[in-house]
């Protein structure tokens, strides 16, 4: 998975502190410029991993935790996110069109011109959160 080097195959592991917590942070981390529509990421540990202009549409984020992840130019639109956490996270010029983001923890992410229409944002943690210039538009929150 991902371009040059070596082989790179995705192993996962459980996280002892937490057995159904999927842990692949330590195994992997580079996801940029991946092509993830439609993946189930659920329940992942993702920190500090590098999504970088990956296209995520239509994927399943809901309990994964990407602290202090990279994902600029992400596409997330129509992703189910509810309790995703992405605290710190460098996530510029992202969309999130349709995205289900309910109960999400994104406080001190930098999330300046993303588009975010119609996003359900109900219960979302977005304090200290760079939102300059992003477009937000028939959403809940």
């Amino acid at each position: 998975m991902g371009g040059g080097g070596g082989d790179r195959s995705l192993s996962l592991s459980v996280s002892p502190e937490r057995p159904k917590f999927m842990d692949f942070s330590q195994d992997t981390r580079d996801f940029a410029n991946q092509d993830l529509r439609g993946t189930n990421l659920g329940n992942l540990d993702m920190r500090r991993c590098d999504l970088s202009n990956s296209d995520l549409a239509e994927a399943v984020l809901s309990n994964s935790n990407m602290n202090r992840g990279k994902m600029p130019n992400c596409r997330f639109s129509d992703c189910q996110m509810a309790n995703w956490s992405a605290k710190g996270a460098d996530a510029p010029g992202c969309n999130f069109d349709r995205a289900n983001l309910e109960g999400a923890k994104l406080s001190k992410a930098r999330m300046m011109n993303c588009s975010m229409l119609s996003v359900n944002l109900e219960g979302a943690d977005l304090s200290y959160t760079d939102l300059s210039d992003v477009e937000l538009c028939g959403g809940g929150a």
